[in-house]
């Protein structure tokens, strides 16, 4: 298991961007370095237990998106796109290589938004219950989606340390022109782990599919009994099923 977490800031464009890590420094020169990224209003400490429980024969770091946690909250347009650039001058920030992310819910909307530029080398994926598929938001009507909006918000409000205007910015997004398109996750040629909740009533489990159809070189693991968060409440297996990808690809 992991030691404490350390804490850092890394400065990018968008903004200071905080980050709690682990560094195994028993590793060879060409450690795997994992990058994971939280949900919408949540922040790093979201992957506590992870952390907590994670082998400690790789990198960790421990990201709070932008306007999210202790980084920077800047008053601007917040997208998909920003944190995007975001994650990419974190990794060049600390010459990170040999680099997997792991994205939960939005944060691997960021994260497959990220790894479909050819620019962007990373050596493996893993999404986690992830948002983003333009089917999704085809198939709700205009008026399902405000109501949608207005219960996130109200809910995400509720967490204390998040700020309204960050969370209405992301919310009301133009996410039209950001989608996850089947040209989008076709350019994703990295191997890439699907995990999903099997009783997940936010995403539909059926969206963990068209994910794999959608992604060349993907396949797909479902947690029985998981709702949304299934790195919280089934810690150990998903730690196990992560660890033999990492350790696969």
């Amino acid at each position: 298991m992991v030691n404490e977490l350390k804490e850092n800031f890394v400065f990018t464009m968008e903004g200071h961007i905080h980050y709690k890590y682990y560094k195994n420094i028993n590793q060879n020169s060409n450690p795997k370095n994992l990058i994971f990224l939280h949900g919408l209003g949540a922040s790093s400490t979201a992957w506590k237990r992870v952390a907590d429980m994670f082998p400690d024969k790789y990198n960790l770091y421990f990201l709070d998106i932008l306007g999210h946690g202790q980084s920077d909250a800047p008053i601007i347009k917040y997208n998909v796109e920003t944190q995007a650039k975001m994650l990419g001058e974190f990794i060049k920030a600390l010459h990170l290589s040999n680099t997997y992310i792991i994205g939960h819910s939005y944060g691997s909307w960021v994260a497959l938004y990220y790894a479909s530029s050819s620019k962007n080398i990373i050596n493996g994926l893993v999404i986690v219950d992830a948002v983003g598929l333009d089917i999704y938001f085809k198939n709700i009507t205009p008026l399902e989606r405000i109501k949608s909006i207005d219960k996130m918000f109200y809910q995400i409000m509720k967490i204390d340390g998040n700020k309204d205007y960050v969370i209405k910015s992301i919310l009301n997004s133009e996410y039209n022109k950001e989608w996850l398109t089947e040209e989008i996750l076709a350019k994703i040629t990295v191997p890439t782990l699907i995990i999903w909740g099997e009783m997940d009533k936010i995403i539909d489990p059926k969206y963990a599919e068209i994910f794999n159809k959608r992604i060349k070189n993907s396949k797909v693991k479902i947690l029985k009994g998981a709702g949304h968060t299934p790195h919280y409440t089934n810690t150990k297996e998903f730690i196990d099923i992560l660890s033999n990808f990492i350790d696969e690809n």
